[in-house]
């Protein structure tokens, strides 16, 4: 029973790597990527829920686990839809639990092309997602990621 279970979380583990950066489609809009992300283990990178637009993402937070009141710093790679790292591109992350908080927004800034930088503070414990929104010119991409297991610090 017990080693079922810890197939399970090592199978949604490794997809929820393919999913957070790994697979250069984005994902389908369906409840099994919500489903993997759910039983991913708490110190799992951001799993991609979801993902529309021309641009593609993937998002990495150090320190990994992340934790409550302890600053964060948010990488996100992005990639313009001919391929090349995405540049000159206006990108903020919003930080949102299940239930109504007040705006915890990042505005991420351009290291180099295609890697977006930016430092922000969960404000508890628990999950949360991650809404990106990339504007360049008229063009608009977005992605949801999910972040399981902010730790409360002590």
């Amino acid at each position: 029973m017990k080693s079922n279970r810890f197939a399970a979380i090592i199978i949604a583990a490794l997809a929820a790597l393919l999913l957070a950066g790994c697979n250069p489609n984005p994902p389908e809009k369906t409840a099994a990527a919500d489903t993997a992300a759910a039983t991913a283990p708490a110190d799992a990178p951001p799993t991609r829920l979801a993902q529309e637009g021309p641009y593609k993402f993937s998002l990495s937070l150090e320190p990994m686990p992340p934790k409550n009141l302890t600053k964060t710093t948010f990488t996100l790679m992005a990639l313009a839809p001919e391929g090349k790292g995405l540049s000159g591109a206006t990108i903020t992350l919003d930080l949102k639990m299940n239930h109504p908080m007040g705006p915890n927004q990042v505005v991420l800034k351009e290291q180099s092309p295609g890697t977006y930088t930016g430092e922000g503070v969960f404000t508890m414990g628990g999950d949360w997602e991650a809404h990106i929104t990339a504007k360049k010119g008229k063009q608009t991409g977005t992605a949801r990621f999910a972040i399981r297991g902010v730790s409360f610090t002590k």
